[in-house]
């Protein structure tokens, strides 16, 4: 046990650290973090190994942009239900698995050194992979962070493509264990740039489904970050539907979007 526990416990000088987050950040810009890869891909892939140590060899391992991350992160999203490491990070608002999350923060921060790395289209295929099943499990909102502007145009279809899946299946009547349409409409934000009166159709057949307040101010993000008539369509769809938060809300995307036009 003491050859996982080394390369995950202690800081690059040789000391212990319980700080596992600051070990892997300091990674980022500490080029002795590549001394650890071998090892930590040896963990990642090793069925006897606790499931919380392969997690974090595999946040590790992505968030240093690092290849064998990058395919840990695509293999446990062909089968996201049977993770080995599921239910290691739970969120706190749900208790459900939030280990997706996580890896999604990972490939997130990654973007700092990837390519350094050259391994961008890993990256992008890590990144895809977690999209594809973003129908299925909590992410906690960090999937959207990690799709920066260079992502937009390989991953829009997938996008769109998750956002109704998502929507077919809250018309069936599924209920998830976590806040799935705030998620979708979050992923739907990020189709303003490619084709903005697609998600706003998307962003309305999701409003009409779940009216939730959270949801509603989520979906206000697509107000402030549309461009054309759609959005400002959306806008008064809001404004009718809505509360007196999300009318505020509105009031302030539209005054931000002034701003910026």
């Amino acid at each position: 046990m003491a050859r996982y526990v080394e390369p995950l416990s202690t800081d690059f000088d040789g000391s212990p650290t319980t700080d596992f987050d600051d070990l892997v950040l300091n990674g980022l810009s500490d080029p002795r973090h590549l001394d650890r890869v071998p090892a930590l891909t040896r963990i990642v892939r090793d069925d006897t190994a606790t499931p919380r140590h392969r997690f974090q060899a595999c946040i590790a391992l992505t968030t240093w942009a690092e290849r064998a991350g990058y395919l840990a992160v695509q293999s446990v999203a062909t089968d996201p239900y049977e993770v080995p490491w599921r239910d290691v990070q739970l969120d706190r608002f749900f208790s459900v698995d939030n280990t997706f999350g996580f890896l999604a923060s990972a490939v997130d921060t990654s973007s700092w050194i990837v390519d350094s790395k050259g391994t961008r289209v890993e990256r992008g295929m890590a990144l895809r992979a977690l999209i594809n099943i973003a129908d299925k499990v909590n992410f906690d909102s960090k999937l959207t962070y990690a799709l920066d502007p260079l992502a937009y145009n390989h991953l829009t279809d997938d996008v769109a493509a998750t956002v109704r899946r998502g929507i077919d299946m809250l018309a069936g009547g599924h209920i998830p264990q976590f806040d799935l349409p705030t998620q979708l409409i979050d992923l739907t934000v990020s189709l303003i740039r490619h084709d903005e009166d697609l998600a706003v159709s998307l962003a309305t057949e999701l409003v009409q489904f779940a009216p939730s307040p959270r949801l509603l101010a989520h979906a206000v993000r697509i107000v402030e970050v549309g461009r054309t008539a759609a959005s400002q369509t959306f806008s008064e769809y809001l404004t009718m539907v809505g509360n007196d938060d999300t009318r505020q809300r509105i009031a302030t995307a539209l005054s931000v979007r002034n701003k910026l036009m």
